[in-house]
C-alpha cells in the first residue's frame, strides 16, 4: 500500500479535528501550569493519532462493504478501498495495527499515569468502535455528533493537561 492511498483510508486532512483539542489542553497546561511531560505528551499523540485513524480506516472500510453500488456518484473517487483497489485483508491489518498502537501506547501511557486515564482512554476506545461500526453505528444515529464531539472535545481536552501531572517512568 503506498503512503498516499494509507493517507487517504484514514482520511489525514480530518485529523485536525482530535488535534485541535489536543494541542488546545496542552497549551493550556503549559500556560497556566508550567509543566510539560514529554512521554506522556508522546505516549497520548500516538494513542489518539491511532484510534482517529483506525476509526476512520473503518469507517471507510464499513462505506465500501455497505455501498449497493460501487461506481457512479464519485464513489470511486472518494473511498479509499475502491479508489486505489485496496485488498479487505489488507485494510483489516491496517486497522488492526493502527487499534494495536493506540492499545500498546495507551497501555504505556497508563501505567505511567494512573487508573483515570485507563477508564477514560477505554470509554474513549469504545465510543470510536461503536462510532463506526456494529449493526447500527453512533455516527449513524442523531446521537453521533453527541457522542462525538463530548469524547473530542472534553475527554482530549481533560487528558491533555491531566497526563502531565504524573512522573515519567524513562
Amino acid at each position: 500500500m503506498s503512503l498516499t492511498a494509507f493517507l487517504k483510508l484514514v482520511e489525514i486532512r480530518t485529523k485536525i479535528a482530535s488535534f485541535t483539542p489536543f494541542l488546545l489542553g496542552n497549551l493550556y497546561l503549559v500556560y497556566h501550569y508550567s509543566k510539560f511531560n514529554k512521554l506522556n505528551f508522546i505516549l497520548f499523540f500516538i494513542s489518539l493519532l491511532c484510534v482517529d485513524m483506525g476509526t476512520t480506516a473503518v469507517n471507510n472500510y464499513q462505506d465500501y462493504l455497505r455501498a449497493e453500488k460501487k461506481e457512479g456518484y464519485n464513489y470511486e473517487k472518494h473511498n479509499a478501498v475502491v479508489n486505489y483497489n485496496l485488498g479487505k485483508k489488507t485494510v483489516k491489518n491496517i486497522i488492526f495495527i493502527l487499534f494495536f498502537l493506540a492499545v500498546v501506547s495507551g497501555l504505556l501511557l497508563y501505567v505511567n499515569s494512573d487508573v483515570i486515564v485507563l477508564m477514560i482512554g477505554v470509554i474513549s476506545f469504545i465510543i470510536g468502535i461503536l462510532y463506526t461500526s456494529g449493526p447500527v453505528p453512533i455516527s449513524r444515529t442523531p446521537f453521533g455528533e453527541i457522542f462525538s464531539g463530548f469524547t473530542m472535545g472534553f475527554f482530549i481536552t481533560f487528558l491533555a493537561v491531566y497526563v502531565h501531572n504524573f512522573t515519567s517512568i524513562a
